[in-house]
């Protein structure tokens, strides 16, 4: 998720809060600034040496975001005006998320059209760049489809909104992950960097797990350098989410035999809360993983369950490593999943979190 600063073929440009835009044959005309300073609407235009990226929701947490030390917010549809506002006064860039179908991604027309409504929403929401969350499985022999749209992409942000940022969402690891057998080198070519989304790591064969093991994570990583994408087009993103696993079995080695597709997604704050007035066992650690866990029982039914998470202590292993490789920056998924309550407690684990994320990557 990056962006650098191409030459723009534009007729007329003052700020985007007067004129309208002519680029490369197309007209946009951006509503009104939200703002009250209408300067706020203007692109960022500055680039990071490192990037410092979060992930976020339609609520108003965002808020409560740590703004002084990110360097850019993604948002899919919906996000709330004032967001862009704050974040432009405080030189934060916010990316708009999105993709399109398979159906278009194979037609060239199709993909032409999607690109410039894409960037016309990015051009009339005031917005800085684009992410692309394609997450679909293409065979090596489709690959191109999507290296094409992704050209394509960043071609029509390049000459309307020469200082915005492109980049790519990808598995944990460029080895044909969930059947996306994607050309992570020629991408890398293109975007400005590419975001690895270090979760959903799990075997699935039964066992709870942690959704980012390091070792598997930093395996990760090293597949997309061994496929020529340079550590400094790389961002890692981790999961500020977990998992909770209801077992039907806790064996004597602790472990949780589960039915597949039976665990679900927990956010960071709700399994603090869990950790605090349910756990049985209280915070356990594996080492195989470098990720802590605990268990419970589920109140209603007596089942115990098993939650694999990440907290301040795991995730700031995970951004260690991105720091040794050198990568381009940090990420988390998402920003939403802390508990933003005045409660003490909550405010010391989301300030842990927070100080984790940001702490490596101060510049």
């Amino acid at each position: 998720m990056t962006f650098l600063v191409p030459r723009m073929l534009v007729v007329c440009v003052f700020s985007v809060t007067g004129l309208a835009w002519f680029a490369h044959g197309m007209v946009f005309n951006p509503a009104p600034c939200p703002c009250s300073n209408h300067t706020l609407c203007d692109p960022i235009r500055t680039t990071a040496k490192k990037e410092v990226v979060a992930f976020s929701g339609s609520g108003a947490d965002w808020r409560h975001y740590f703004w002084d030390n990110i360097t850019a917010v993604i948002v899919g549809d919906g996000f709330d005006p004032q967001m862009m506002c704050h974040a432009h006064s405080k030189g934060v860039r916010i990316v708009m998320r999105g993709a399109c179908s398979l159906e278009t991604l194979f037609n060239e027309s199709a993909r032409t059209a999607w690109a410039e409504q894409t960037v016309q929403s990015a051009v009339g929401n005031f917005t800085d760049g684009f992410n692309i969350d394609f997450e679909q499985p293409l065979q090596k022999s489709q690959a191109h489809y999507l290296t094409d749209m992704v050209r394509q992409i960043k071609d029509a942000f390049k000459k309307a909104l020469p200082y915005a940022q492109v980049t790519l969402d990808s598995p944990y690891s460029a080895e044909c992950t969930f059947g996306r057998c994607y050309d992570y080198r020629a991408i890398g070519e293109i975007v400005d960097y590419i975001m690895i989304m270090a979760y959903d790591e799990l075997v699935v064969d039964g066992r709870a797990m942690a959704n980012a093991p390091l070792n598997k994570t930093t395996k990760g990583v090293d597949d997309f350098i061994k496929a020529d994408v340079p550590s400094s087009k790389l961002v890692l993103i981790v999961p500020w989410y977990g998992y909770d696993f209801p077992c039907s079995m806790l064996t004597e080695s602790d472990v949780c035999l589960y039915k597949l597709s039976t665990q679900r997604q927990s956010a960071f704050g709700d399994i603090m809360k869990l950790l605090d007035n349910n756990s049985t066992t209280g915070r356990k650690w594996s080492e195989a993983d470098q990720s802590p866990y605990f268990d419970y029982k589920d109140t209603e039914t007596g089942q115990t369950h098993q939650v694999w998470y990440d907290n301040a202590t795991s995730l700031a292993l995970r951004f260690e490593m991105a720091k040794e490789k050198q990568l381009h920056g940090v990420s988390v998924f998402q920003a939403d999943c802390l508990d933003y309550s005045t409660h003490q407690k909550a405010v010391n684990e989301t300030n842990e979190m927070w100080d984790a994320f940001i702490g490596e990557w101060l510049f």
